[in-house]
């Protein structure tokens, strides 16, 4: 991993500083000219990298695999910055294949929910009807409530004091970060569980 041209000036003292700094050294979020931008929204095509990087603890290796491949998006080709990340994510099955994958989009907080989901490879079990139940008070007419049951209930993504969990809002680049590095803590965690014999 390359060193940073300037460390970031403007984490100091944030309430996401340390998911930060961790996103910093996997070089899963830009510092441009010393500046994180915290609060600004993320992208999708960001937030695609970021994923990829933290699963792989901060290594960027596709080993030339995406050389030869034509773009599986109308809008994310061969040139695009996140042309390899976002065609690893889909052979990952943590996106689905489309005619445009929009990276240069926002996306709501509900969004965030079902990726993360898929990272953990829970996907099939949150499509089990009735499984899981959200608390959340403003879910209705949302369509993946049980993965956001699910990241709620792993403590990854949470409803405020309030209990509401804004499945719309739009997620922030510290927003991201922050989940992100709960949810590697989670997945540690239960990587590291003993398996029971029942």
């Amino acid at each position: 991993m390359k060193p940073l041209a300037s460390p970031p000036t403007d984490i100091n003292g944030h309430w996401a500083e340390a998911a930060l700094r961790l996103m910093i050294d996997y070089q899963a979020i830009d510092v441009t000219d010393g500046k994180v931008r915290p609060d600004e929204l993320m992208t999708r095509g960001e937030m695609v990298k970021m994923l990829l990087l933290s699963l792989n603890g901060g290594y960027e290796d596709f080993g030339g695999a995406y050389e030869a491949r034509a773009a599986s998006f109308a809008d994310v080709a061969k040139g695009s910055p996140y042309f390899a990340y976002v065609e690893n994510a889909l052979d990952r099955g943590l996106i689905d294949r489309g005619d445009a994958f929009r990276p240069e989009a926002t996306l709501s907080r509900a969004d965030l929910a079902g990726l993360i989901v898929r990272a953990l490879g829970y996907r099939k079990l949150a499509e089990v009807e009735g499984l899981f139940s959200p608390k959340a008070t403003d879910l209705s007419g949302v369509k993946n409530q049980a993965e956001i049951a699910l990241v709620s209930g792993l403590g990854i993504m949470t409803a405020d004091t309030a209990g509401q969990f804004k499945p719309q809002a739009q997620v922030t680049r510290a927003e991201a970060a922050a989940a992100f590095y709960k949810f590697l803590q989670v997945r540690t965690e239960l990587q590291d569980s003993p398996s029971r014999t029942w």
